[in-house]
């Protein structure tokens, strides 16, 4: 029996669920055997971490933590959007602003972040800190995926505008540049939504302050009393929490590939 082509994509679609419940089995599989071998009370089973894991979703505590990450991450994913977008369209208009800011995009890019999250920390309170480290890994990205906008954009609509004596004015910027740049900003915005969540996550577990709220901080407080079946659950959370914002992405990627022509 011949399969239609409706018929060969349900079968893909099926094999592919099959494959992924397959791969966290065997995960949880492995994870299973290293704590039965090991047989230390430091190595809970998946058993206690599952029953830990769900027992949570009925403390508001877990809900709190949740919407504070998420907060933290949309406002600095605003904050290095509007900034990146300013910088950006001002360094693509003016060579020399593009050169000045080349080597602050360059260090932003290179310097570990590791590092970056220890030093703000220090310098500075952890509820800003969280704000400015998730920033720093933003912004770079937004910048250059907006510079790489301009540089794409066809020569003969630079030679038009030229032309016209309006290569710089805010009606070519806004009415023709900006809509040909467009698919490039999404490109950006989809690279560092996933990326900033997760910086945001590690900087909380660094930060790991009680006056501040947040998924990754009740990872360090169980990690402070040394729970590591309370750091494998509430890790499980943070790990279903990064999935769902990557498949959000995916969708509205999905639906806008076409449009825009987005890779």
């Amino acid at each position: 029996m011949k399969l239609t082509n409706k018929d060969k994509i349900l079968l893909h679609r099926l094999l592919t669920i099959l494959c992924l419940v397959f791969g966290i089995g065997l995960i949880f599989l492995i994870w299973y055997v290293i704590a039965i071998t090991l047989n230390n009370a430091l190595i809970p089973t998946p058993k206690e971490v599952l029953g830990l894991y769900f027992s949570y979703y009925a403390d508001p505590i877990l809900y709190i933590s949740i919407g504070w990450t998420l907060l933290r991450l949309l406002f600095s994913f605003l904050l290095s959007f509007v900034i990146s977008f300013v910088l950006g369209v001002i360094a693509s208009e003016f060579y020399y602003v593009k050169i000045i800011l080349k080597p602050i995009v360059l260090v932003l890019k290179t310097i570990p972040t590791a590092a970056v999250i220890l030093i703000l920390i220090v310098l500075l309170k952890p509820f800003m800190a969280l704000f400015i480290i998730v920033f720093l890994v933003m912004f770079p990205i937004l910048y250059e995926a907006i510079i790489n906008g301009y540089e794409n954009i066809d020569k003969n609509v630079i030679k038009s505008l030229k032309v016209d004596s309006s290569k710089h004015s805010l009606k070519a910027i806004f009415k023709i540049k900006v809509p040909l740049i467009f698919p490039y900003i999404i490109l950006g915005i989809f690279q560092t939504i996933g990326l900033g969540m997760k910086v945001s996550l590690m900087a909380e577990v660094l930060v790991g302050n009680n006056k501040v709220l947040g998924l990754g901080i009740l990872i360090r407080q169980a990690y402070n009393f040394a729970y590591v079946d309370q750091i494998l659950a509430y890790s499980i959370h943070a790990i279903i929490l990064i999935a769902l914002v990557d498949i959000i992405i995916y969708i509205i990627k999905k639906n806008l590939k076409n449009k825009y022509s987005i890779q």
